[in-house]
This record gives C-alpha cells, sequence and structure tokens, in this order.
C-alpha cells in the first residue's frame, strides 16, 4: 500500500543557510509522500536568504501550496517556528530543519504506521536518524525504542532531532507552541509538554532523517546556551532533587567544553552515582568527583569514539549493513541534485 499525498504541513526555519535550504527542500521533493503544504521561515537572514518561488518549485515541483514568512529581525528558531505554525492549515505538522535531511519514504513510513490513529486525538510519530558530516558521509545511526510518556521523557531526550517528528497540529496549539525562553534544548521542552498530553506515539527504529553537523552555527554547539537551558528543564520539568542521570551527564559534556572541570566532575560524578543507584552521601560525592568523575569521562568519550569506528566499518562493508549503504546513495543523489539547480 502506497500514499501519494497527505494532510501534512512541513515547517522548515532557516536563516544564512540557503545551500542547506535547498537541499532540505530537496528531500522533501523526493518524499513518496508529499505534503500538502510547505512553509518557510527566513529568520532574520542578512540579506534575507530566500530562493525565488521558481527555485522553491524547482525543489518541490508537486507542492503547489508554498508559504514563505520573512521575519525582520533574528528572534530564534522558536519564534520562526511558533510563526509557522501561525500559519500551518493541515492536520499533521513535520519539522524539518534547514540543514538535515529527509529520507524518500520519511512521511509514508509515518503516515502509515499511524494508520486510523492520525485523525485520532492527540498522535507523535517518530524515527531513527543517521549522523552525517556536510558532505553527506555518514557518521553513525542513532534510535530509541522508549514510548513517549511524562516519566520517559523526563529522564531523556530519547527522541532527539524534531525533524524526526511528525505531530498533530492540535495538541501544538494546546501547549501553546514552542517555549521562545528557551536557547537551546527547546525540542526537549517540547517533548515533555506534548507527553503531558498522552499522545498515542508510534516509534520507527530505522533511520529517515539525517542531522547534518556542519562548522556554522547550530544551536546545540553554544554550550553556555545548552547548560542554561538543561538547568531550566531541571527546575521546570523535573526538580534539581530528582536530577535524571542523562541531564546530569549533558551538563557535565557542556561545562567541560567551556573548560569549566572542576562543575563538570561535579555533575558528571552526579550522573554515575544516580546510573549505579548509590546514595548522594556527600563523603561517596566528593570520592566520585576527585577519582571516578575523570576516569569515567575519558571512558565516555572513547566510548562514543569508538562506536563511531564500529559503524564506519559497517557501512563499508556490504554484508552487515546493506540499508545504510544504500541510504549513503540517496544522500548523495539528494546532495547532488541541488547543486545542479545551483
Amino acid at each position: 500500500m502506497s500514499i501519494r499525498s497527505a494532510d501534512i504541513s512541513v515547517i522548515v526555519p532557516h536563516r544564512n543557510r540557503l545551500p542547506q535550504l535547498q537541499t532540505a527542500l530537496g528531500s522533501i521533493g523526493r518524499q513518496t509522500c508529499q505534503p500538502l503544504e510547505v512553509i518557510i521561515i527566513d529568520d532574520g537572514s542578512s540579506p534575507p536568504h530566500v530562493p525565488t518561488l521558481d527555485k522553491i518549485k524547482s525543489c518541490i515541483p508537486g507542492i503547489d501550496a508554498i508559504k514563505i514568512v520573512l521575519i525582520d529581525a533574528h528572534r530564534g528558531a522558536n519564534h520562526a517556528r511558533n510563526r509557522g505554525l501561525a500559519v500551518a492549515t493541515h492536520h499533521l505538522i513535520a519539522f524539518l530543519d534547514s540543514d538535515d535531511i529527509w529520507l524518500p519514504t520519511k512521511l509514508e513510513r509515518q503516515i502509515l504506521a499511524l494508520g486510523d490513529s492520525a485523525g485520532q486525538g492527540p498522535v507523535f510519530c517518530t524515527t531513527g536518524r543517521y549522523r552525517a558530516y556536510p558532505d553527506g558521509t555518514i557518521i553513525c545511526r542513532q534510535a530509541s525504542r522508549l514510548k513517549l510518556s511524562p516519566e520517559t521523557i523526563r529522564q531523556s531526550n530519547f527522541v532527539g532531532t524534531l525533524s524526526s517528528v511528525l505531530v498533530d497540529r492540535a495538541s501544538l496549539e494546546t501547549i501553546g507552541g514552542f517555549d521562545e525562553t528557551f536557547d537551546a534544548s527547546q525540542d526537549w521542552d517540547l517533548y515533555i509538554r506534548l507527553s503531558d498530553l498522552h499522545p498515542t506515539h508510534v516509534s520507527i527504529p530505522e533511520p529517515l532523517c539525517v542531522y547534518v553537523e556542519h562548522p556554522g552555527p547550530r544551536i546545540s554547539s553554544a554550550h553556555r546556551a545548552k547548560v542554561r537551558s538543561l538547568i531550566k528543564i531541571a527546575r521546570i520539568h523535573v526538580g534539581a532533587a530528582s536530577l535524571p542521570w542523562e541531564l546530569c551527564q549533558n551538563l557535565a559534556d557542556n561545562l567541560r567544553k567551556l573548560r569549566k572541570p572542576r562543575s563538570a566532575h561535579v555533575y558528571m560524578s552526579r550522573a554515575i552515582m544516580t546510573r549505579l543507584a548509590i546514595p548522594q552521601h556527600p563523603c561517596a560525592r566528593g570520592l566520585f568527583q576527585r577519582v571516578v568523575s575523570p576516569i569515567w569521562t575519558v571512558f565516555h568519550t572513547l566510548k562514543f569514539r569508538t562506536r563511531r569506528l564500529q559503524f564506519l566499518a559497517q557501512r563499508r562493508d556490504p554484508r552487515i549493513d546493506r540499508q545504510a549503504r544504500y541510504d549513503q546513495k540517496t544522500i548523495f543523489d539528494v546532495m547532488r541534485a541541488t547543486h545542479r539547480r545551483s
């Protein structure tokens, strides 16, 4: 069973990323199930970086409803997405960051997975994702089989990038859209508030979107803003007395990148003790901060790099991971098509 189109509005915020925007739009144009509406929001680019309507239509030729929203001054991604929501007209909302890419069956797989529940009450559908370099080379694959609930999402942002999400517009309007006071981690805040509506959550573990890492400015690379936002999530949604281990670990990672090792070890030791269910006794905390936390930090870094190397080895061997090789070719095709149009 295939679906040619679906009742979906796609919201694409961007700022000063014209080449990446055209690649993102090209991945929408390749969808086997076409959305009925695409909304592009230029968040105060200097000068406005919006391609002409003819160039946009060459990227997404099968979509007639194209809306362009120009914001005079930079207000942030949260404000841009809220402006997109304000003009969206269809039942389901999909988000695509201007520097990310969808694989061709992404929307179709989500619509088929939701089935009849797509039109009945709050729905929330997510997919796995690839991380890739700017040239499209896949770095690693990420996925989670956890179900969205007020308890699970407060422990960890297992959903990840908004580019994997399909959600009903009514739920977004009920919670008031994105909180524009967040400088980072706005996706996690949104997921937590959506979880309180108890939506039907369908998770597709296969990677159907691509999170592209690049040297340009990206919200998650602003470590100071990340620390502020994580502390705000802890204060609003969790409570300082019961910080989940992954939030503590994220705080430690960002503090370390800000060259604040003492504070980083405080949070890393708390993360380790919480994960291992060790009582937070002052003497134990001191030992973990001085001895265990530095060792764990090195181990955590090496473990992450080893996983990347293992994935790269699998990607080169067609007997181990043929799907990743096929997806890699698709990503390159999308990027080459964009360069030809440019």
